[in-house]
């Protein structure tokens, strides 16, 4: 295989290069892991927001963290959301493209590079595997 840098490739390209070297089945198997991953996200988000409720005074039942604390764990909580929506994209994307799922959507700038990476990692792959 013929290695090829994905900095230079167009999202669609990509998209090929997933679906060349992994199976349906592969691509059901990480997007069942990086739905698992939001999940987690998200429920840490609904914890927090739960926590902020309270630390505010917004109903009567006290919270013992502040809410400065609270408003930094959100944060990166809410950071941790965007990042594993965009993984669940990507493979959404390869899925879509095999016309498995309806229509094809336009990515933002971090689905992009985590597509990027993605490429990188299987062709990196597939070169170790031609050099056993």
């Amino acid at each position: 295989m013929k290695y090829q840098d994905p900095k230079n490739m167009e999202f669609e390209d990509m998209v090929d290069v997933v679906n060349e070297h992994l199976t349906r089945r592969e691509l059901l198997e990480q997007l069942a892991e990086e739905a698992a991953e939001l999940a987690i996200a998200a429920g840490k988000v609904s914890k927090c927001a739960s926590k902020l409720i309270r630390a505010e005074g917004l109903n009567n039942n006290p919270c013992r963290m502040d809410d400065e604390s609270l408003k930094s764990i959100m944060s990166d909580a809410l950071d941790s959301v965007e990042e594993e929506r965009s993984d669940v994209n990507v493979v959404v994307a390869a899925l879509r493209a095999r016309n498995s799922f309806g229509s094809f959507f336009f990515p933002t700038r971090q689905q992009e590079e985590k597509m990027r990476r993605w490429v990188r990692e299987i062709q990196e792959q597939q070169v170790k595997g031609e050099g056993k």
